[in-house]
């Protein structure tokens, strides 16, 4: 779906079937890939996606068209990078990030209620604010960096 800056849609697909039968690439990258060509001016955009559509393959691909692209990833996503693993980071506090960038894309994670992990081949990772966030233990909102 694609949706303007109000959040109004003007493209949708509601079932998106791989388009290239001999294509190799996942199909995630497959329905992007025949969704964005409906955008007019590219460089005018910033393109959001969730984890079954974000890969790094595909930011660095996006990126060598100039479209600006953010969205969460699953761990096989981003499979060579050196991030603190899932595992480690639920272990520590609210707050607590690890992010890495190759000069395209960075990924970042964090650790918030649950792990969550981000690409994006045009966002950086500062700068860094606080925040109040409800803990259940405190009862109470408190700051998080």
């Amino acid at each position: 779906m694609l949706c303007l800056s109000s959040g109004y849609p003007y493209a949708m697909e509601i079932y998106s079937e791989r388009k290239n039968e001999s294509s190799r690439m996942p199909l995630g990258e497959d329905v992007v890939t025949h969704t964005l060509p409906k955008i007019a001016d590219k460089s005018r955009h910033e393109i959001y996606f969730d984890k079954f559509y974000t890969s790094c393959n595909l930011l660095k691909k996006l990126e060598d068209s100039r479209i600006r692209v953010t969205g969460t990833v699953r761990n096989n996503g981003i499979r060579q990078c050196p991030l603190i693993n899932n595992i480690t980071l639920a272990k520590e506090t609210r707050g607590v990030m690890d992010y890495r960038s190759d000069g395209t894309v960075i990924i970042c994670r964090w650790k918030d209620n649950v792990v969550v992990t981000v690409a994006s081949n045009h966002q950086k990772h500062e700068p860094i604010s606080n925040t109040k966030r409800y803990f259940k233990w405190t009862k109470k909102k408190m700051d998080v960096t």
